[in-house]
């Protein structure tokens, strides 16, 4: 297995939470059925297998023999004959600086792009991903590639056949969510029919050059038109946008 390029942002992570590059059973049993198979049996089990990860939902989760507190997660494209690239943007996962380290794969004769990684049974992440359709082979220099797949990376989308998503902040296109078996709990997250709701509240805050002005959210609690005036505690989050 070959480590990915670790994200510099991230120092020196422990082993056991660093992704590691791995090929999913599910990807590998498909290796193994299209190898020397003809045409025709090629397309009936890539069909097959994207019946089966429509069913499942994107990415693939599977377990790791001997390895209780990781999965293999398998993130997948399909693509078509103007397909040349695939890149993986994945929250804390892609290192921003060497792209190429998330180029999905392909099965080779199928329409089939994956890029399966090792990671801890508790993790909870965003990704979005993006295709290239530019003619061309990629860039044999690095500096060149790089800065390809960084261009390429602003037009990242949520997954097709991923089942969760959520805003991103600076592109128009919403990220995907997964959640692996041992991802903490979050029961605050969906709205409950019983609870109260509050209301958020924009406002534009005018300020001096360079910064200019500024957009705040305030949330209100229930219930605060019928009481009084009365100071209320303050919680100051950053990144508005994303919370609120």
């Amino acid at each position: 297995m070959t480590t990915l390029p670790r994200p510099a942002s991230h120092g020196t992570a422990a082993p056991d939470v660093r992704p590691v590059r791995v090929t999913g059973p599910r990807v590998a049993r498909l290796l193994e059925e299209t190898e020397g198979a003809d045409a025709a049996l090629r397309a009936a089990l890539t069909d097959s297998f994207w019946s089966e990860a429509e069913h499942l939902g994107s990415p693939l989760v599977e377990e790791i023999d001997g390895e209780p507190h990781h999965r293999a997660v398998t993130f997948l494209w399909r693509g078509h004959r103007a397909t040349r690239r695939v890149l993986l943007c994945g929250n804390r996962i892609t290192d921003r600086d060497r792209l190429a380290g998330s180029l999905l794969e392909r099965v080779p004769g199928t329409d089939v792009w994956h890029l399966g990684l090792r990671l801890r049974s508790d993790h909870r992440g965003s990704y979005r991903l993006a295709a290239d359709l530019a003619l061309g082979d990629a860039p044999a220099d690095p500096a060149a590639l790089q800065q390809r797949l960084r261009s390429l990376s602003a037009h990242a989308a949520a997954d097709p056949l991923g089942r969760r998503t959520v805003a991103t902040r600076w592109q128009s296109a919403d990220s995907s969510v997964f959640a692996l078996p041992d991802a903490p709990a979050e029961p605050w997250a969906g709205r409950r029919g019983t609870v109260p709701a509050g209301r958020v509240e924009r406002h534009r805050v005018p300020g001096a050059a360079p910064v200019g002005d500024r957009d705040v959210w305030v949330y209100l609690p229930p219930g605060r038109d019928r009481v009084p005036a009365a100071p209320l505690p303050v919680v100051v989050l950053c990144d508005g946008d994303m919370w609120l």
